[in-house]
């Protein structure tokens, strides 16, 4: 009975969890893109930082 109870809870929570990507998918891509852009731009402008000052 407790394993029936937590396949059948694994299998809710895993549903929750694709139906919640799938609704913040938009934001989720866009958070992604900024952090490539942050590593990819990072020694640039560390570099510009140090030869501002």
């Amino acid at each position: 009975m407790r394993t029936i109870l937590a396949t059948i809870g694994l299998t809710l929570a895993t549903v929750m969890a694709v139906v919640f990507v799938m609704h913040v998918q938009r934001v989720l891509v866009w958070m992604l893109i900024a952090v490539v852009f942050t590593v990819a731009l990072y020694p640039a402008v560390n570099w510009l930082q140090n030869h501002v000052r």
